[in-house]
């Protein structure tokens, strides 16, 4: 496995390791590129037979070769001084979030710990005093008054989800084509029909395999909210779980038992949440169209 490099606290910075790299890496080319100027030299010395010259070119090429290496090694040094100091600020920053981490583990947890078992029995107390508000009202139940409706248990009378009617925004009447059939707003703007049509009152809507009459008509536009539907949740003693957080056990509430010891996870889940209101646009003939509707 890889051994993590930890940058050394008196190193220097990675943006000066960076630009003296920078730096190193021009001077190392041209050092190479004086090498091989001096390499050429003392070549053709070599091939004129001038001793003399070749002794002074062999000694500027050896001059040449260090500078070279030294030019090398330099390079080296800081490629790897740049990757340990990475490496360092890396580890530094996971540390930093793991710390932070832990800390805040600890923190909540401790409050976990001391308030959660006291919410816990809080949760227990609430639902036995439901327990025998639910027992008078079964039997309250068993023997209703005349014209009084079932009592809900105390979980459904409060997680009730009231509808509501619908809401009319705006309403205005226009004069759309409609089916001579029906009397409903037609369709002209698909792709399959298209609209033959000679005064503007009546017309066909012309497709691939039918021709569909159609006419003038009037209709009231309403813009409205929709009537929503009245929701009923689950009630808690199907669906809570509660970690005593004292052994293995959960308590959980069942409609027999309220409460019962059961090994297995935890499990919360949140009532349905109701559609999101929207706004819809509808179109309410003002006449009635017969087959042989003939015009006024």
């Amino acid at each position: 496995m890889k051994q993590l490099t930890i940058k050394a606290p008196n190193a220097p910075p990675i943006a000066t390791l960076e630009a003296g790299l920078e730096a190193a890496r021009v001077a190392c080319e041209a050092a190479l590129d004086e090498f091989n100027v001096r390499n050429v030299k003392y070549n053709e010395a070599l091939s004129q037979g001038d001793r003399a010259a070749v002794l002074k070119c062999k000694t500027a090429l050896t001059e040449a070769e260090v500078d070279r290496d030294m030019a090398v090694a330099t390079v080296t040094r800081l490629e790897r001084e740049l990757v340990e100091a990475r490496d360092g600020a890396e580890h530094a920053r996971l540390v930093a979030i793991y710390e932070k981490a832990r800390a805040a583990r600890n923190t909540k947890a401790d409050r976990l710990k001391s308030e959660y078992p006291k919410l816990v029995k809080a949760i227990e107390n609430i639902l036995s005093d439901c327990r025998e508000a639910d027992e008078l009202v079964d039997q309250a139940n068993r023997n209703l008054p005349p014209d009084f409706a079932p009592l809900d248990p105390c979980e459904s009378h409060v997680r009730f989800m009231a509808g509501r009617p619908r809401e009319v925004l705006s309403e205005e009447i226009v004069e759309c084509w409609a089916y001579e059939a029906t009397g409903h707003r037609a369709d002209i703007t698909s792709e399959n029909y298209r609209l033959i049509t000679t005064d503007n009152l009546t017309g066909v809507l012309r497709g691939p395999e039918s021709n569909i009459r159609v006419r003038k008509a009037r209709f009231k536009k309403l813009t409205v909210k929709p009537a929503k539907s009245a929701v009923l949740p689950r009630p808690f003693q199907e669906t809570l779980r509660l970690p005593s957080l004292t052994g293995d056990h959960l308590i959980f509430p069942h409609p027999r038992s309220r409460f019962s010891l059961l090994t297995g996870e935890e499990t919360i889940e949140s009532s349905p949440v109701v559609d999101e209101d929207r706004v819809e646009i509808t179109f309410e003939p003002l006449e009635l169209v017969h087959h042989n509707f003939v015009s006024p």
